[in-house]
């Protein structure tokens, strides 16, 4: 497990500038409550980090990207409740994180990222909801399977009536 974020990893690789728009979804329908903003990050493709590690199995499902925030949550399982620890994460789609897009940033509008945007490290990615956009990014891991994260198997999920078969282990579900 090579750590690409320190000195010779990352930041030795090619940077790219990705300028990206994105709106809160806690955002007020009738009045813009300052959750919206227009950035320039700087960082290095996802997809060249990916392909630095050795590149995707031909087997994985997901790229898991986790934060370095975590907290208590009361998960119910089997009519008991238990507390858990939960580190915040996401994950995207292997071939939507082979695309140019998706940027592990370390600048925003030429600056290096302040500790509330995330620094040192954060995921950029265009075209997704905010929650998507994982602050002070600690760990990523590409896996076979589904990841099943609080913020993503249980909160901001997308119910949709097209593609794949509904079942965990469909490849378009």
């Amino acid at each position: 497990h090579e750590d690409h974020t320190r000195s010779g990893g990352v930041k030795a690789m090619k940077p790219v500038d990705v300028v990206a728009g994105y709106e809160c979804s806690g955002n007020s329908p009738r009045a813009i409550q300052a959750l919206s903003g227009c950035v320039k990050y700087t960082g290095v493709r996802v997809a060249d980090v990916l392909k630095r590690a050795g590149g995707p199995t031909s087997k994985a499902r997901e790229v898991v990207f986790l934060g370095t925030d975590h907290g208590q949550s009361d998960v119910v399982f089997r009519q008991q409740t238990f507390k858990l620890d939960q580190q915040f994460g996401r994950s995207i789609p292997v071939q939507d994180a082979l695309e140019p897009e998706p940027l592990l940033a370390w600048n925003m509008n030429g600056q290096p990222l302040a500790r509330e945007h995330g620094f040192p490290l954060r995921l950029v990615m265009p075209g997704y909801y905010g929650v998507c956009n994982v602050k002070w990014l600690s760990e990523i891991r590409v896996q076979n399977e589904r990841y099943v994260g609080n913020y993503q198997a249980r909160w901001y999920r997308t119910i949709r009536g097209v593609g794949g078969s509904g079942k965990d282990d469909g490849p378009d579900t």
